[in-house]
């Protein structure tokens, strides 16, 4: 996880595969340790692109909580439905991604609060994919919904908090309300710029959207 963290991914693989390995040798084919592993090894091969085998790692996670649970609904379950949809979203294969998204927050809904951080996580996420597939609007409630979560449940310097503020700005920015958006986005950065260097790639893109919006403005006044 270490090297998760830092984005050594090949490292962060090639030790997720040898513990699952090492696992499946010496455990049970049953045993609660196995789903994690799989989980652990889909996401470092998500993050290092190799999304195929990512999927596959997910779904065994899946079939094997699915197993334990007795189909019940558990938080593990719906952490697992979301990393699948998150592959589709990064293929473009919005509706299978929106389908899973949909499921996970159907199960969390029942199982954990209303205002935990996987709540917000996958609701950002259907926000998201509603903005890309054209539904303006309910984006907009969405990315709300989330804030409003965010606020709640998370630290006021999180950079999850200053993301679903950069995407409500994003939705304004699209339906051509500049000001709201130029607001959100410097709302953004004040976060950001809180706890990451100014090199970091987000504090870099937030910028980056800041100096859009002024250009716009600008251009409109000419």
């Amino acid at each position: 996880n270490i090297a998760n963290n830092k984005g050594n991914y090949e490292q962060a693989i090639a030790y997720h595969r040898c513990g699952l390995e090492l696992r499946q040798k010496t455990l049970p084919s049953n045993h609660p340790h196995l789903p994690y592993s799989h989980n652990a090894l889909g996401e470092a091969l998500r993050k290092h692109g190799d999304f195929d085998e990512a999927l596959q790692q997910y779904k065994n996670a899946l079939i094997l909580w699915q197993q334990e649970y007795n189909g019940d609904d558990h938080p593990n379950i719906a952490m697992c439905l979301h990393n699948i949809g998150t592959i589709h979203a990064q293929r473009d294969e919005l509706q299978q991604a929106m389908n899973y998204f949909t499921r996970a927050l159907q199960i969390m809904a029942r199982c954990l609060p209303a205002i935990h951080p996987m709540v917000a996580s996958t609701l950002r996420n259907i926000g998201s994919i509603l903005g890309l597939t054209g539904q303006a609007d309910q984006a907009r409630e969405a990315f709300q919904k989330v804030i409003s979560i965010q606020r709640q449940c998370l630290p006021s310097t999180h950079p999850d908090l200053a993301g679903s503020v950069r995407d409500l700005g994003t939705y304004h920015f699209y339906t051509g309300n500049l000001s709201e958006a130029l607001n959100y986005y410097q709302e953004a950065s004040t976060i950001l710029h809180q706890t990451l260097s100014v090199h970091h790639p987000l504090c870099v893109q937030i910028r980056e959207d800041i100096a859009e919006v002024e250009a716009c403005q600008a251009s409109l006044l000419v």
